[in-house]
């Protein structure tokens, strides 16, 4: 899509929103600026602090007639100001923010200028923001004007995308073929199912087990009491005991098919 189309992606939690976006547009060249809009407090936070600044007025023949000082913003430490910089900014969780916050993103994303300044003309706006009707968030409806300024997009990579991802980010075998035998335990149950308080796994606490193996590979040997009280407390009672299963059974988790 052209540059001044922004994109808003619509998907649970820890499905790999940001991280898909970040990676996808590193590759490409961008810098990648996350703004996270549910943590902003005011305004400030996204336009910038105002500042005094001097005016000089002058003739038609260019002797200065007056100076006067007047108020502006100070732009924000992120905004680019090499005008030939290719970036994404990054709206994460933007069904959080505040009103004052949304204020500022309409102008943002409608006139791709904030406080009077224009981003550079290779700047992509991508906004992330889990769904309202799932019922798990505490999460608010954004305003239809604003809705209307993004082209908007449901994130659900399938077991096998987020499989090849995997691989592709060396997440530890073990977790690798478990999820590819037991693929129901990949993602968080829905609303309907879930226990409020009750830890389940996402995608990216799944991560998270692998990094826990890879730190410490002693802890898949022998007696894996340490480990499995470790993952209760990643990816809940259900997944941390199929997955010490899986472990008894298969070892490692190399097999020969992803040794070839």
């Amino acid at each position: 899509t052209p540059c001044d189309q922004a994109l808003l992606l619509k998907g649970i939690h820890g499905v790999g929103k940001s991280e898909s976006i970040k990676k996808y547009m590193e590759d490409r060249g961008y810098r990648m600026v996350t703004l996270f809009l549910g943590q902003a407090a005011d305004a400030g936070d996204i336009i910038g602090l105002p500042t005094r600044t001097e005016k000089v007025v002058k003739d038609d023949k260019g002797n200065i007639v007056d100076t006067f000082q007047i108020t502006d913003f100070a732009p924000p430490k992120w905004w680019p100001t090499d005008m030939s910089e290719k970036v994404v900014i990054f709206l994460d969780e933007i069904n959080r923010g505040k009103p004052e916050i949304m204020q500022c993103v309409m102008d943002m994303v409608l006139n791709r200028k904030l406080s009077g300044r224009e981003l550079p003309k290779e700047t992509r706006i991508i906004a992330a923001m889990n769904p309202i009707d799932d019922g798990y968030y505490q999460v608010e409806e954004l305003d239809p004007a604003l809705l209307d300024r993004f082209n908007v997009y449901d994130f659900r990579p399938t077991v096998d995308e987020w499989l090849e991802w995997a691989n592709d980010c060396k997440v530890n075998p073990i977790v690798t073929t478990f999820i590819g035998k037991y693929n129901d335990h990949l993602d968080p149950p829905n609303s309907k199912d879930a226990k409020s308080g009750e830890v389940y796994p996402s995608r990216r606490s799944w991560k998270r087990v692998s990094d826990i193996i890879n730190t410490n590979p002693k802890l898949t040997e022998g007696n894996r009491k340490g480990l499995l009280n470790i993952l209760i407390g990643v990816i809940g009672t259900r997944s941390a005991t199929a997955l010490d299963k899986h472990i008894r059974e298969m070892g490692s988790g190399l097999t020969v098919k992803l040794i070839l």
